[in-house]
């Protein structure tokens, strides 16, 4: 998934209280690497992509990340030792670390959503073990209506997977305006990135025109987000 080691880097920094610059000194304090913090910032953003492997080494031992989610982040599961059904993990390890879908099955839950799922399962466990009050399940409601709102902003968000990234668009002007289904949507955006998800992720904050089945419609792309905008009468494709 595109810019998943970035986001491992920012939820693991932010967990120890760590900023930019003081991971920076950490990192050349303790390895002797030298890694500005506008680099592990742009990292982070997913302004910069494809760290060395030296660059990936030094931020995984200075934030003693799990190894198996940084492998999982470059699409290496295949060198993740089989599964061992003795193994223990934490309730956080185990949800990063596995590909959890919707109970829908309509998609997997994101990784916004995995931090979420973390906070209401680790506050469910700790009001479970006193008597509950009102005021005690406000933490776990707040978590709840975090949840919500993150679903509630992906109800008409459609994620594609081509080669190690992940293309997310936003199809509500087109549920709204068009006389295609979802699941017509979905199938022609699948097959347009299938035939030219190369040219398309070399594009950048620019307007494309997409040809789903006999429509044709305008969208905005920044970064691996593309927003639908209007629909195109001119023929013309990207």
């Amino acid at each position: 998934m595109e810019n998943e080691f970035g986001l491992i880097i920012k939820r693991e920094r932010n967990n120890q209280g760590l900023s930019l610059a003081k991971l920076s000194k950490v990192i050349f304090n303790e390895l002797g690497v030298s890694l500005n913090a506008s680099y592990i910032n742009r990292l982070e953003s997913g302004e910069q992509q494809n760290p060395s492997f030296a660059i990936v080494c030094a931020l995984s031992s200075a934030l003693n990340l799990d190894i198996n989610e940084v492998f999982r982040a470059f699409n290496y599961e295949n060198l993740i030792a089989d599964y061992n059904e003795e193994a223990e993990f934490t309730i956080a390890e185990l949800i990063r670390l596995h590909k959890v879908i919707m109970p829908e099955g309509d998609r997997l839950i994101n990784k916004e959503e995995q931090e979420i799922i973390i906070s209401i399962i680790h506050t469910i466990f700790n009001i479970a073990r006193k008597d509950v009050s009102f005021e005690d399940l406000s933490p776990l409601l707040y978590h709840i209506q975090q949840l919500h709102n993150i679903q509630k902003r992906y109800v008409d968000t459609v994620e594609v997977a081509f080669q190690t990234k992940t293309l997310i668009f936003n199809i509500t002007v087109i549920l709204e305006q068009s006389d295609l289904s979802g699941e017509e949507v979905v199938g022609a955006l699948n097959e347009q990135v299938k035939q030219k998800g190369s040219k398309l992720l070399d594009i950048n904050d620019e307007l494309i025109v997409f040809t789903l089945g006999n429509e044709e419609w305008l969208a905005k792309k920044e970064h691996n987000q593309i927003t639908f905008i209007a629909k195109y009468n001119a023929i013309v494709s990207f």
